[in-house]
């Protein structure tokens, strides 16, 4: 198994009558409340596959489908965004900063 590429865009895997889109995963900084990160996908070369995960979607391509023409990738560029905030009423505090706690 060869080392994994970190790809940092979103990536949509095109097959006839489907396409896939695999992003990113966009978190905020616990360090830096309110600055959006993301976890890039990570590619990698395994047996004649290319396997691309985010820790929640997974797919897999053969090379022989890309080179044929079957799959296409297309690369489209990603900007973290910050997931939607509870608002005032959170129940937990986890000192996350938001409210100025």
């Amino acid at each position: 198994m060869e080392q994994a590429e970190e790809i940092r865009d979103l990536v949509e895997i095109q097959r006839k009558g489907r396409t896939v889109q695999i992003a990113p995963v966009s978190y905020e900084d616990p360090m830096h409340p309110g600055q959006a990160k993301a976890m890039p996908i990570r590619k990698t070369r395994q047996g004649g596959k290319i396997i691309f995960d985010n820790g929640y979607t997974r797919e897999e391509v053969t090379e022989a489908e890309l080179s044929s023409g079957q799959v296409k990738i297309v690369r489209h560029p990603f900007v973290p965004v910050l997931p939607k905030q509870k608002g005032h009423s959170c129940t937990v505090c986890t000192g996350c900063g938001r409210c100025s706690w």
